[in-house]
């Protein structure tokens, strides 16, 4: 079954404009000359930080989502979420990878961050 981020909460923005990827590399310092490196996969992770601002009722729908099973799975599962690209919004296939943070941010507001990871990029 595919998940997919719950079509009645806002779009994520992503904060600033970058994705840093991490290279999937083993780099290994030799006594004398070039280090030697191997690579350890050709999937190349990359972690996208982002942010969405909810009302109170919004919140607890992220939690719900966050949490559940059938949802985000507490960061254990992949789910399907639109993310804006060059002059695009793709959905890429991603995970939260850390604890979201959630701060208030007006009387009714509040502003989620947390970080996704995946392998997919879209330069189109």
């Amino acid at each position: 079954m595919k998940i997919y981020w719950p079509e009645h909460l806002p779009l994520p923005q992503r904060s600033g404009y970058s994705v840093q990827s991490n290279p999937s590399l083993i780099r290994t310092e030799m006594e004398s000359g070039p280090p030697e490196v191997s690579r350890t996969s050709h999937i190349t992770m990359r972690e996208i930080n982002v942010s969405v601002f909810l009302t109170d009722s919004q919140e607890k729908d992220f939690w719900h989502f966050f949490e559940s099973a059938s949802g985000a799975n507490g960061g254990a599962n992949y789910f399907s979420m639109p993310v804006k690209t060059v002059g695009n919004v793709v959905p890429h296939q991603v995970r939260i990878k850390d604890s979201p943070a959630s701060m208030l941010v007006g009387v009714n507001s509040v502003e989620i961050k947390f970080t996704v990871e995946t392998d997919e990029a879209h330069y189109e």
